[in-house]
């Protein structure tokens, strides 16, 4: 076998990138593996034979994007269909929710965490059902609504199949569709982490800055059910709706906040924190959960007063289990505030960018009959 020069990433391609180009934009399975040799700086490359024939894959339609930019760089597009690895269920996907990190990720405002490899999935929250388990899985979920979210990083729910690891997926709960299901695991898992790091109890003052978006409503939700005294910060425009959602008290971003202190406080915007950590009665108790807000989070445990914590949203099947028994109890309600088809993503992420949601927006990948 000929040694050849490992290639520059300038002006060459790997063979294994090659090989998935390939197989996204032809719908073939193309073979193609490289190994180190014992010599630095070489690589013995292996290339399929001239004689072996590709294998057609079925395609599925995804959403992908070839750079970061604007809402317009996201497409629909054929890409294979994935096979599901030794544990991992195939999920015929139904609906996935959008969340504004993602909008920020595909802007390439966390490109420092993404880094550079097109194309990109897009997409974390996901609700359907199990149309094939892999090797070592339990054949009984076949047909079974299942619900869960991606690392929102990474993402690549907003696709016809998904296979995902059992962490990542949970039975769906009951009583709800599957459109309304793909709302919740996100915003939901997020609320309620933030709800335990506060420790918020009942009979306490709690306010919810960003309460008509996602996780604000989610928040403003379990708050109630816990029997504290809910007060909400949103735009102006959406005063009733955080009202009609568990609000006892209504403030407008643009008004400003008049209002006694507060037992704890969760925030979704991280913009403010400074101000806001004043209106804390003494032993009070601050959250948030926007990645903008970690320099108020430094600053606070350098500074007399209480510190600003902050929630790093991670999905699990317990936390999936946790947040179906929220559901079943009458805790937490889906919000939804517009469904789009998987060509309306685009103007779902420049709705986000508004500012101005009443829950959550989803996508309908497909109809729960199909």
């Amino acid at each position: 076998m000929k040694s050849l020069p490992e290639p520059s990433p300038a002006t060459s391609m790997a063979p294994h990138a090659i090989a998935r180009i390939l197989g996204e934009s032809s719908g073939f399975v193309t073979t193609a593996s490289y190994r180190r040799r014992a010599r630095p700086g070489r690589i013995e490359v292996r290339y399929p034979s001239p004689w072996s024939r590709p294998v057609s894959t079925p395609l599925m339609r995804a959403v992908r994007y070839d750079r970061y930019g604007p809402p317009e760089v996201m497409g629909v597009r054929e890409i294979p269909r994935p096979v599901p690895g030794v544990g991992e269920g195939l999920v015929r996907v139904h609906a996935t929710g959008v969340n504004a990190v993602e909008a920020r990720v595909r802007a390439g405002g966390l490109r420092v965490l993404t880094g550079r490899g097109f194309p990109r999935p897009v997409g974390a929250d996901f609700a359907g059902r199990i149309a094939e388990i892999g090797p070592g899985g339990d054949p009984g979920l076949v047909g079974r609504a299942v619900w869960g979210a991606l690392d929102p990083l990474k993402s690549g729910a907003t696709q016809e199949y998904l296979a995902v690891g059992a962490d990542s997926y949970a039975e769906a709960p009951s009583g709800l569709d599957l459109v309304e299901a793909a709302a919740l695991p996100t915003a939901g898992i997020t609320a309620e982490l933030m709800l335990d790091t506060v420790n918020l109890r009942e009979g306490e003052r709690a306010l919810v800055v960003g309460a008509s978006g996602g996780v604000g409503n989610a928040a403003l939700q379990l708050a109630a059910a816990r029997g504290a005294h809910v007060a909400a910060v949103c735009g102006c425009v959406n005063l009733d709706f955080c009202r009609e959602w568990g609000a006892a008290e209504a403030y407008a971003h643009e008004d400003g906040l008049d209002a006694d202190p507060f037992d704890a406080i969760l925030d979704v915007h991280g913009t403010g924190l400074r101000s806001l950590r004043r209106r804390l009665r003494p032993g009070g108790r601050i959250v948030t959960v926007a990645a903008k807000g970690i320099g108020a989070v430094v600053a606070s445990a350098l500074t007399p007063g209480p510190r600003i914590a902050m929630v790093q949203t991670r999905t699990t099947r317990a936390r999936l289990e946790r947040l179906t028994e929220l559901v079943e109890r009458g805790e937490l309600r889906p919000a939804v505030d517009r469904v789009y088809d998987m060509e309306g993503l685009p103007e779902a992420h420049a709705a986000i960018a508004t500012g101005h949601s009443r829950g959550k927006r989803v996508i309908r990948v497909a109809s729960e009959e199909s």
